[in-house]
């Protein structure tokens, strides 16, 4: 019965030595298996120069999305204050808004980094706008409430001086 003697030895980059030996004859042979699925070095070094080539690429497009993710964002904070401050805004203001928003809208659809940009800024006065229309009719309001209270309190003492001359007249 021939008596065959085997060896495996895998080393750290995955390669197989094998190694066979008859007892008998003392006879030795031995095979290196690699995997044939690995990278190249060629490959690799064209994998990373591609990825270079097209980090700025990515970047443009990282941009491109953060911009239009701020230009949505924009547009829903606007157009929800508008919406819920209305009647405290001119019409003038509104038309002027809304033509913003439009017009940001349209970049978007266009996908134009630069024109969102810019866009986005113009509604963004816009909506400054708004803030100073609310804060003008507030201040207004205001006013309004502290002349009526004004009036009340002197319409108050003149109450009090009437009653006071009934009074005097009463007990003369």
């Amino acid at each position: 019965v021939p008596q065959i003697e085997v060896t495996f030895d895998i080393d750290a980059n995955g390669i197989v030595h094998v190694g066979a030996r008859d007892k008998a004859t003392g006879k030795d042979q031995s095979i290196t298996i690699q995997g044939s699925g690995g990278l190249s070095q060629q490959d690799i070094e064209n994998m990373v120069k591609q990825a270079e080539n097209l980090k700025e690429e990515d970047r443009k497009k990282k941009e491109s999305i953060e911009v239009r993710n701020q230009a949505d964002t924009t547009i829903h904070e606007t157009e929800k204050s508008l919406n819920e401050h209305r009647n405290a805004i001119s019409n003038d203001v509104v038309q002027e808004v809304e033509r913003e928003i439009q017009e940001l809208k349209d970049a978007i659809a266009q996908n134009d980094a630069d024109k969102m940009k810019s866009g986005i800024e113009k509604v963004k006065q816009g909506a400054m706008k708004i803030g100073q229309a609310i804060y003008n009719k507030q201040q207004s309001a205001g006013a309004e409430q502290q002349q009526q209270s004004q009036e009340n309190q002197q319409e108050g003492q003149e109450n009090q001086n009437q009653e006071g001359q009934d009074n005097q007249q009463n007990k003369n």
